[in-house]
């Protein structure tokens, strides 16, 4: 990701968005990934992380679908649940319940933004309860969710409600720990035969060997930042954009 000189939407209050590139001042995430979308191809998006129980799960549904539709399906979610008091405070929200409620939020993006285009829906939880509703535009592909957490409520979330589980900045010893968690609580839900993604952001492997050794494990996407590993100056377009074609070289083509 590059960071570009200047972004600017009407829409929302801004927020601080972080990317490959560092610190990214932007309105709402979804409004970032539609301006970058529209530019792009093949170019995949996929938030680190949203955290859902700060957040309105039709609101959230509602944003992601349509992203969705608008950059052709290239679009997955991450999510986590905040550990920040003020921010349960700010948006008047319960942090005691913000597990259960991330739960039922994972179940009604799953079934809103679960493909098949738009169609009459319906949720009955013990925190969100609507009935029959209608979310257009809607996917034709149920739009992926990953869980992030490095706790075993989180395991036992991603295990048995999302489509992967994403990191934050850990150890490969962390995630490898993670990685044996995941299979065994996957394996009790009896969901060890669907696919599962794996997401991973490793601050101590950087070479091609690592990489492997993490494909080995589990890892089947790996975030990375190349400006940082061949010296220059990492804020510098130029040593970005070198940096990401000699990885390309050293790395992505030899995986």
């Amino acid at each position: 990701m590059v960071k570009p000189k200047a972004f600017i939407t009407s829409y929302g209050p801004p927020i601080v968005v972080w990317g490959l590139s560092g610190r990214l001042i932007a309105r709402r995430i979804f409004g970032f990934f539609a301006a970058m979308a529209a530019v792009t191809e093949r170019i995949r998006f996929l938030t680190n992380v949203v955290k859902l129980p700060i957040r309105d799960p039709l609101m959230v549904a509602k944003q992601l679908s349509s992203m969705a539709v608008l950059s052709g399906e290239r679009v997955a979610l991450g999510v986590g649940l905040s550990w920040i008091p003020e921010e349960f405070t700010w948006t008047h929200t319960d942090m005691r319940t913000r597990g259960k409620r991330a739960d039922e939020m994972i179940e009604i993006l799953r079934l809103l933004c679960g493909g098949g285009g738009p169609q009459f829906l319906e949720y009955h939880g013990t925190y969100y309860d609507f009935d029959r509703l209608m979310m257009s535009p809607a996917p034709e592909r149920a739009v992926p969710i990953y869980v992030g957490g490095l706790s075993d409520p989180g395991f036992r979330r991603a295990a048995r409600l999302a489509d992967g589980w994403i990191s934050v900045q850990n150890s490969e010893e962390e995630i490898t720990h993670a990685l044996g968690e995941l299979t065994r609580y996957r394996t009790e839900y009896g969901r060890d035969h669907l696919p599962f993604e794996v997401n991973a952001l490793c601050i101590d492997v950087f070479d091609l060997d690592g990489y492997r050794r993490l494909a080995d494990k589990g890892v089947t996407e790996l975030q990375t930042v190349p400006w940082y590993f061949y010296g220059g100056d990492p804020n510098d377009l130029s040593v970005k954009l070198d940096s990401l074609a000699r990885f390309a070289d050293e790395v992505i083509t030899k995986l």
